[in-house]
């Protein structure tokens, strides 16, 4: 039962991580594609 939850605290920790290394990268990318679309707009 303990690996288990051991397998599951480490996938969840893994998922955790790639999406915070992903929101980053769209961060990074809004950025500029926030600037690209007001340029667009108006």
């Amino acid at each position: 039962m303990e690996s288990e939850l051991v397998e599951s605290m480490k996938v969840i920790h893994e998922s955790l991580l790639l999406a915070y290394l992903y929101f980053l990268k769209i961060d990074k990318g809004l950025h500029i594609n926030f600037n690209l679309k007001n340029e667009s707009m108006f």
